[in-house]
């Protein structure tokens, strides 16, 4: 369907994300909330406003990260047609290069973190030819993953499934001279100007950024003035409409300053992730809502505690008349000798210093917050859980079943973007990537491009995935001990039937990999 413009049309749309920037706006303050204690108050004059002693939210979050996105995730190709199945080889090489050129195992990670606290939102898409006015890690024509800052994301508020979403779309800054140079917009670039870029929201609530920044607004501190845009995309006419951002920073009431039809695949630009699905809501109940009430309160408590300890004091009382035993046995030292007039006049009492009961709250509150995160410990490897090793993997792995929703999740949250950039890839009729390819029968690999004429077929003929538990950390202890379990359950046993096909176990390359 074809987009016309009339201004009736873009006055309902600037309304319609108007009113979805205000219903997410409590999303956007409880966030930033909640990412001022993951900073706590050293971190900048802008992050928590009192001290965060035990940063229990910053470690939930950091074990989950890692637990969820620690490295760059491994492509599978299958081919649904045996006679394809180099080609499909050829292209899973071609796709992990590609993860590998843009980066994406640092994205995904800026990704999982934003979950963390809401929605987490990237970008897909093709860089424009031209100059170079969307950063020093974008490739002209190569596709790109970009991480999208929840501050500057608006989706549908009225759908109830995200396939039922009118529009959804994000803001953006660009170099005003890049543009002009562009030409970006034809005949309107002439008519555009810098942007003054606030560190306020259009509604008034301060973004995240200030966290880190502080506050003011940006003008002539920019080195290159900028200009500040909307890209909007709308699912049912299928174009992505690019219009200006207002002195507020909300939608202009402008004419558009672009529509373009999207041909990139039927999801759409925007991917999300989030963890914790809440009935007939699109947005997630993230992690750091289930343990902000703990954190906040064991951190009441210990700051509680922690005047306590500075009120604490140890004095000597003196009774009436004994004053001088009092100076004496003030001004001593440990070990001297002393005369005293009256030993009973005088004595030292304590008073103040931390409550025991207090101090048992705390650490229940503790054990609580590592209970509700999912056995912390376990997955932290923070504190020994059993006597044996065995038993210590036991536990981990009956901790991780806790993570293994969120690693679901992200997963095929992963698989999905995996797969849009597969398409940009096999469908690009100019780009070539160097790939390694085995020569069937031998040892050997040669270096071929992947060329759109190697391309067999349609893309839908291909299956890709994403490998288990690739992104998972795994520490060199376990993965010598997976090789280890490897030869001696398979390779060694089953030694007799492989020479009589004629294959050996490769010792030498076994050894090589324990070694690394």
């Amino acid at each position: 369907m074809s987009y016309e413009y009339t201004a009736a049309k873009v006055n309902r749309l600037q309304n319609a994300i108007e009113y979805s920037r205000r219903q997410l706006l409590p999303y956007r303050e409880k966030r930033l909330h909640a990412i001022r204690q993951f900073v706590g108050a050293h971190y900048t004059d802008s992050g928590s406003t009192e001290r965060v002693p035990i940063n229990l939210l910053k470690m939930a979050i950091s074990i989950y990260r890692r637990q969820i996105a620690a490295r760059n995730p491994q492509v599978l190709v299958r081919a649904k047609d045996i006679e394809r199945e180099e080609t499909a080889s050829q292209f899973e090489s071609a796709l992990n290069n590609l993860l590998k050129d843009i980066d994406f195992e640092t994205t995904a990670q800026k990704w999982v973190l934003d979950a963390m606290f809401g929605l987490g939102v990237v970008k897909v898409g093709l860089t424009p030819t031209g100059i170079d006015a969307y950063g020093y890690e974008h490739d002209p024509g190569q596709p790109f993953v970009d991480n999208v800052d929840f501050d500057d994301f608006v989706f549908d508020m009225t759908a109830k499934r995200w396939d039922q979403i009118q529009f959804c779309g994000n803001r953006y800054c660009l170099p005003l001279e890049a543009i002009k140079q562009m030409k970006m917009f034809g005949k309107k670039t002439e008519e555009i100007t810098d942007s003054e870029y606030r560190m306020n929201n259009e509604f008034g609530e301060e973004r995240v950024q200030q966290v880190g920044t502080g506050d003011g607004m940006y003008g002539e501190q920019y080195y290159s003035p900028i200009v500040e845009l909307w890209d909007i995309w709308l699912p049912i006419e299928n174009v992505v409409v690019t219009m200006r951002a207002d002195d507020r920073g909300g939608i202009s009431a402008s004419e558009p300053l672009r529509v373009i039809d999207w041909s990139g695949p039927e999801e759409g630009p925007y991917h999300t992730l989030g963890f914790g699905d809440v009935p007939g809501n699109l947005m997630p109940l993230h992690p750091a809502a289930l343990l902000m009430d703990l954190h906040e309160m064991a951190n009441r408590v210990f700051r509680k505690l922690g005047r306590q300890s500075d009120r604490q004091k140890t004095v000597t009382l003196v009774q009436s008349g004994q004053e001088d035993d009092g100076r004496r046995l003030v001004e001593s030292s440990d070990g001297d000798v002393i005369r005293t007039d009256r030993p009973e006049g005088t004595r030292e009492a304590r008073y103040g210093g931390v409550d025991q009961p207090t101090l048992a709250f705390l650490v229940q509150l503790k054990d609580l917050f590592v209970y509700m995160g999912g056995n912390l410990d376990a997955l932290g490897g923070l504190g020994k859980n059993a006597d044996t090793v065995g038993q210590e993997q036991l536990i981990s792995r009956s901790a991780s079943a806790r993570m293994a929703d969120m690693q679901e999740s992200a997963s095929k949250s992963v698989k999905r973007v995996v797969q849009t950039l597969g398409k940009y890839l096999w469908y690009d009729p100019v780009s070539s990537p160097k790939i390694k390819t085995k020569i069937p029968d031998t040892d050997f690999e040669v270096t071929l491009e992947f060329t759109p004429d190697i391309r067999e077929g349609e893309i839908v003929e291909y299956e890709i995935d994403i490998a288990p538990y690739s992104m998972v950390d795994r520490s060199p202890s376990e993965r010598a001990k997976t090789l280890g379990d490897l030869m001696q359950g398979f390779v060694i046993p089953l030694a007799p039937q492989l020479q009589q096909q004629g294959m050996k176990p490769n010792m030498a390359k076994f050894l090589e990999l324990m070694s690394k």
